[in-house]
């Protein structure tokens, strides 16, 4: 039976279906996967996402079909890529027959920056028939950008997620036409037990405890830190989402504003420029970029870009 076209989803394959323009970035000192991953139709394709600790660009899981049904639940449960920290634009899920949690694929996934969002989203759950909870029990921060949570008949542990405490624009989110919460019965952990091991916060006028999943608390981070450990020490100010040593730039999950030799920064040095928004790189790594369209990048007040911004035009100059 075939489900009828709603706007979104329409929507969503005119995007997914818009021509792209694919150019390759290498770093040898950070492994940056990217630009951008599109993982669909098999889950062998899942092989891209081996090594990557930073996703520079979107990562789309999309249209895993149900022909194997159990065998794409037994793969899913034993599919983990624990280095992955950061993606740079957005996630988006859709449609992925077998996965029924993100906890064990992604467990430390910390941001999501939403430089670009797909329809001002960062985070897009869609049509995911199987999943039961989203899992990203390490999730601290959505940069920029709502989440769009919806038609998951499956998909429980909604409520007891504060989103406040990962994101700022919380109120744009759309979440509809999931499973029922009253359907769910949803259990943070020690609950059972009679023993609540998870923080409780206020979220929606509902103050409860926080829980990705029955086995995963949220970690909610003490009022004077930024960015904390997983046992609630305050990370350095230049840190993002969490960190692994407080105190120290050099051991941040992400950076709150840049990332340049393996510190977090407040700006990119001398003879370094931005890019994508969260990195510093040299004129030579900038110049050996190219795109389809293009013969090279440009840099324009000290951020090395794609293309000139509006107003302005190419030079030859190879600044």
């Amino acid at each position: 039976n075939t489900q009828p076209l709603g706007c979104f989803t329409v929507a969503l394959y005119m995007k997914l279906n818009s021509p792209l323009s694919l150019f390759r970035r290498c770093s040898s000192s950070l492994p940056v996967c990217g630009p951008s991953i599109d993982i669909g139709n098999d889950i062998s394709e899942f092989r891209r996402l081996e090594n990557c600790t930073i996703v520079e660009g979107y990562l789309q899981i999309l249209l895993i079909g149900d022909k194997n049904y159990n065998l794409n639940q037994e793969l899913f449960r034993s599919l983990s890529f624990p280095k992955l920290t950061m993606i740079t634009d957005y996630l988006l899920l859709f449609r992925v027959s077998g996965l029924d949690s993100l906890s064990t694929l992604f467990p430390n996934l910390t941001v999501i920056r939403g430089r670009n969002l797909f329809y001002n989203y960062a985070l897009v759950i869609f049509e995911m028939t199987s999943l039961k909870d989203i899992g990203l029990y390490s999730l601290q921060n959505i940069t920029r950008g709502a989440i769009r949570i919806e038609k998951n008949p499956e998909l429980c542990y909604l409520d007891s997620v504060d989103w406040s405490l990962i994101m700022d624009a919380e109120f744009n989110n759309f979440i509809a036409g999931n499973k029922q919460s009253k359907e769910c019965g949803d259990v943070c952990p020690g609950i059972m037990e009679e023993s609540p091991q998870c923080i409780k916060t206020v979220f929606n006028d509902n103050f409860n405890c926080r829980c990705w999943t029955s086995n995963h608390c949220q970690k909610v981070c003490p009022d004077k830190c930024h960015a904390c450990t997983r046992d609630g020490e305050c990370c350095h100010g230049q840190c993002l989402g969490s960190c692994t040593v407080p105190g120290t730039d050099t051991s941040c999950a992400a950076c709150l504003h840049y990332y340049h030799e393996g510190r977090c920064v407040p700006d990119c040095p001398p003879d370094t420029y931005r890019f994508e928004g969260w990195r510093c790189v040299t004129l030579d790594f900038c110049s050996r970029l190219h795109l389809y369209d293009y013969d090279r990048f440009v840099i324009h007040r000290r951020e090395c870009m794609s293309d000139c911004p509006s107003g302005f035009t190419r030079n030859k100059s190879k600044r």
